[in-house]
C-alpha cells in the first residue's frame, strides 16, 4: 500500500479518537481509545520517516504516543481505575515509542506510573517480565547489576515453561552488557519479526485502521529501535544496522517537549 495514502487516512482516525478524549469519558471507559491513539501516532511518525526522512516529526509522533499513555496512567490513578486490563504494561508499546524517540525522561515517567503486578487475565507473564525488565533499566540504568534484574530474568525463563524467547536472549545480553551477544540476539529477533510480517502482508490489503497501522510498522520496528537505545544507555556500543531498524530512525537522547494534546484538552475541559 502507498505510505502517503496511509498518512492521509491516519489523520481523521486520530481526530476521531481524540474526540472521545475531549468528551470527558473516565479512563475505565477509554483504555482502548488510548491504545489506538498510540498505534496511530506511531504509524504516523513512521510515515514521516519513510516519506521524507523527517526525523523531527517521526520523534514528535512517537512522543505523542507516550503522552497518550502518560495521560491514561495519570488519570487512572486520579479516577481510581486500578482494575483495567489496559493498565497491563505488555498491552501497549507506548513505552517503547518514548524510548525509541530518545525521550528517556518520558519513558521513565511511564515506567514509574505503570502497574507492575501481574494479572493473568490481562497479559502473558513473559510479556510482563520483558517490559518489567526494560522499565527497571530506564528507572535505574546504573543498577543493572542489582539482583532484581537477574530475578526478573529467572521469572521470565520460568514463565516460558520450557519454551524459547528471543526477547529473553536480548535481555540476557543487556544484563551482561555483551556487545556481540546483544547484536546477535537483536538480529535474530528482528529477522523473526520480518518473517512474520512478510507472511502477513498478503492478508493486510483492505483499507481499514488495522491496515493503516500495519503497513508503516512493516518497514520499521519501534521495538528494535528502542532496544538499541536501551543498549546504548547501559553502555553497549551498537555499530551495525539491523533488519527493520534503519539508521535514520536511531535518534539521540532528548528532553525536548512537544505540544501535549492531552494536557491541552484536559485544561480546556477544566475551564468549561
Amino acid at each position: 500500500m502507498d505510505i502517503s495514502e496511509i498518512h492521509k487516512e491516519l489523520i481523521p482516525e486520530i481526530q476521531e479518537e481524540l474526540s472521545f478524549i475531549a468528551a470527558g469519558y473516565r479512563m475505565e471507559e477509554i483504555g482502548d481509545v488510548i491504545v489506538r491513539l498510540s498505534r496511530y501516532f506511531r504509524a504516523l511518525g513512521i510515515c514521516h520517516l519513510l516519506e521524507s526522512a523527517d526525523v523531527n516529526l517521526f520523534r514528535e509522533n512517537l512522543v505523542r504516543s507516550g503522552y497518550a499513555r502518560r495521560y491514561f496512567l495519570r488519570n487512572s490513578r486520579a479516577d481510581g481505575n486500578d482494575r483495567d486490563r489496559y493498565l497491563a504494561i505488555g498491552r501497549t508499546e507506548a513505552f517503547m515509542d518514548s524510548v525509541a524517540a530518545g525521550h528517556l525522561r518520558l519513558a521513565q515517567e511511564i515506567a514509574e506510573l505503570s502497574t507492575h503486578e501481574w494479572e493473568p487475565d490481562w497479559e502473558y507473564e513473559d510479556d510482563l517480565c520483558f517490559f518489567l525488565f526494560l522499565h527497571n533499566i530506564i528507572i535505574n540504568p546504573r543498577q543493572l547489576s542489582d539482583s532484581q534484574f537477574q530475578e526478573i530474568l529467572v521469572r521470565f525463563d520460568k514463565a516460558l515453561e520450557g519454551g524459547e524467547s528471543l526477547r529473553l536472549e536480548v535481555c540476557k545480553a543487556l544484563i551482561t552488557k555483551d556487545n556481540e551477544n546483544f547484536s546477535a540476539a537483536l538480529n535474530e529477533l528482528m529477522e523473526a519479526k520480518k518473517e512474520l510480517i512478510e507472511e502477513k502482508r498478503e492478508r493486510m490489503l483492505e483499507p481499514d485502521p488495522s491496515t493503516y497501522v500495519f503497513w508503516p510498522r512493516s518497514f520499521v520496528s519501534i521495538e528494535g529501535l528502542a532496544l538499541i537505545k536501551i543498549a546504548e544507555t547501559v553502555g553497549i556500543k551498537v555499530d551495525e544496522e539491523f533488519p527493520l531498524c534503519p539508521w535514520v530512525g536511531r535518534l539521540p537522547t532528548t528532553d525536548q517537549e512537544y505540544k501535549d494534546i492531552f494536557q491541552e484538552i484536559a485544561q480546556a475541559r477544566a475551564k468549561g
